[in-house]
């Protein structure tokens, strides 16, 4: 019998819900640049073509699986440094230079990305894009951002996240939090009767 504590879909490691998620700073995706990146089990090159828009698609030519972060980006296009097969954003193959014409080659998995904050994001449903997620209060204010240090963690994106700043899981399951209005407000629980209390040894 499954014990309610089996995680089925939050912390699941094998599900990444649908939403926006980051993959790497802004800054280190230089325009008609590539990048690796793992994210969720799976390689992905990340690029940004001449229009200095980004994209991001699965990693490995299918022709001999060479990564194409080790490429060049052409255009607004990805192409392999071995023998130069060519991909748009799309991850359909648009070139293949040794042939006059280019044939039916398996598609690339290619993701909707976006850039907020000085971050790369990534949608990972596969239905239309979402809302990206906004401050209500901070819409349409300009902002100001700092990134902390990156550090691992081995746990769900989301265990972060709800950790971080979904106030109303404070609310509810913390018990050091009771009020969360009119800003971060942190409380302690009533601990007021002990004060003065011996410490038990």
């Amino acid at each position: 019998m499954a014990h309610l504590a089996e995680p089925k879909v939050f912390n699941n490691q094998a599900i990444l819900v649908a939403g926006w998620y980051w993959l790497v700073p802004s800054k280190k995706v230089k325009k008609e640049r590539a990048v690796p990146v793992r994210f969720f089990g799976k390689d992905l090159v990340v690029y940004r073509g001449a229009d200095r828009k980004v994209r991001a698609m699965s990693a490995y030519c299918p022709h001999m699986g060479a990564h194409l972060a080790e490429g060049s980006v052409k255009g607004n296009a990805i192409q392999c440094m071995f023998h130069g097969w060519r991909f748009d954003e799309t991850g359909h193959c648009q070139e293949i230079p040794c042939l006059e014409r280019t044939i039916q080659v398996k598609k690339l998995d290619s993701y909707k990305v976006r850039e907020e904050l000085g971050l790369i994001w990534i949608w990972t449903g596969d239905e239309e894009p979402g809302p990206f997620p906004e401050v209500p209060e901070l819409c349409g204010q300009k902002v100001s951002y700092r990134h902390g240090r990156p550090f691992v963690k081995n746990c769900h994106p989301n265990v972060m996240m709800i950790n971080a700043i979904d106030a109303q899981h404070f609310n509810t399951v913390h018990p050091l939090v009771k009020k969360l209005a009119g800003g971060a407000q942190l409380l302690l629980k009533d601990f007021s009767h002990q004060a003065g209390a011996p410490a038990k040894s």
